[in-house]
């Protein structure tokens, strides 16, 4: 079946980022500029799909669900201006000093009670994670919006797909593993992207998801937000990205999108904010979805 059009609104090609306003923290400066095409909209809370938030303060684009208390970083007025900030990240996470893909890997392998024959990485930056998957003979592949960071992945020999998890990407069908490292929180619609890639899994397959705990990012971002608007360079050591996930809202996503034995660890694997890491079992049964992207790299 041929994957159907998105009426999503797409960057300028010459879409620049804004540099942050002094007292302004980079995650909350504006999108890139775009040329969109229809009305802006702002999402529905991806734990619970109320549509009511919070007004916005005048220091801060951080907006709270009136239902459930998940929070939105209001700072982009689509999908395709939110992800615009990701086409070009400026270096994934394996470029630290001290590589924590093979760390990750290992805690992969131990909770899937063993070495999986197909992993999936979404948002696998720069191919770190899947190499190290690889060197163990398992069958990889990775999506990744960000095209220099998915040609360095191709330069490890790892099969990537550019683009976005929430757009029409080919994502292949029976994984063992599906891997979100600092992923989901990023996403403007948090619970398609996991339903679509729980319908692509093999029953019983593992996903693993790591992301902010914005019981602590939440609090922290505004109070250091407010006093950055008279101290310009008070530190901001939180980060709120699309959403602000507390840890219950964040086992509601997983279990609303057919997910079971959803089970919280520790978050570590050189992980230097406080962050919460959730491992969940694909159902016997997938919700309904009705986007079918093809059959993708490696499928079944």
């Amino acid at each position: 079946m041929a994957a159907p059009s998105f009426a999503e609104p797409q960057p300028s090609l010459n879409s620049q980022a804004e540099p942050p306003a002094p007292g302004v923290s980079p995650d909350e400066s504006p999108a890139p500029a775009l040329t969109l095409v229809g009305p802006p909209a702002t999402p529905a809370c991806p734990v619970c799909r109320a549509t009511s938030w919070s007004g916005r303060r005048w220091y801060t684009s951080l907006r709270d669900c009136r239902a459930c208390g998940t929070v939105l970083n209001d700072r982009a007025a689509t999908r395709a201006a939110e992800e615009a900030r990701y086409r070009t990240a400026g270096g994934p996470v394996e470029g630290q000093a001290v590589d924590p893909a093979e760390g990750r890997w290992r805690f992969v392998v131990k909770m899937a009670g063993g070495t999986p024959h197909r992993v999936l990485d979404v948002g696998c930056g720069a191919g770190a994670f899947l190499e190290a998957a690889r060197r163990d003979g398992v069958e990889v592949a990775g999506i990744e919006i960000d095209p220099a960071a998915a040609n360095a992945a191709r330069s490890r020999g790892v099969s990537v797909t550019i683009g976005s998890i929430l757009g029409a990407v080919p994502l292949g069908y029976g994984w063992d593993v599906v891997t979100l490292w600092d992923v989901l929180d990023h996403l403007d619609d948090p619970a398609e992207a996991l339903a679509r890639l729980r319908a692509r899994m093999k029953p019983g397959g593992l996903l693993v998801a790591r992301g902010r705990n914005a019981t602590l990012h939440a609090p922290m971002k505004r109070l250091s937000l407010l006093l950055r608007r008279v101290l310009p360079t008070f530190p901001d050591p939180a980060v709120v990205h699309r959403f602000g996930l507390r840890p219950e809202g964040w086992t509601r996503l997983l279990i609303q999108a057919g997910f079971d034995q959803v089970r919280r660890h520790p978050a570590r694997f050189g992980s230097f904010r406080p962050s919460v890491l959730f491992t969940a079992r694909a159902g016997q049964v997938a919700p309904p979805t009705p986007w079918d992207g093809g059959p993708g790299p490696a499928a079944a």
